[in-house]
């Protein structure tokens, strides 16, 4: 996770359908405090599963991945983890565009 100087406050997801949308993760994502941003990983034009979530604070992030990880997004499963900083959030895009299909390995 995040280091004590540092603590995340970003959240990616893993597992949505094509039919998830930024503004769908932000009224889901806000039960947890408040959202800055949302993201979703796009690839030609078709989702890659992948978003991330930017909260006003660390502990609306730990809330999230507490009560959202293994939950469900439009019926399908989701997977969510903390993100520690910019460069981590990049990197995991930079994995969507090579591999859109199995991002297990990056957790």
């Amino acid at each position: 996770m995040s280091s004590a100087n540092n603590p995340a406050k970003t959240v990616s997801i893993r597992g949505l359908t094509q039919n998830v949308r930024p503004a769908h993760l932000e009224e889901i994502f806000s039960h947890f405090g408040h959202v800055e941003e949302t993201k979703i990983h796009f690839i030609k034009g078709h989702s890659s599963g992948f978003g991330i979530v930017s909260f006003k604070n660390h502990e609306s992030s730990l809330a999230a991945c507490k009560k959202m990880n293994n939950g469900t997004i439009d019926g399908s499963t989701v997977y969510v983890d903390s993100v520690e900083n910019e460069a981590k959030i990049e990197e995991l895009y930079s994995v969507t565009k090579q591999s859109p299909i199995n991002m297990n390995h990056i957790f």
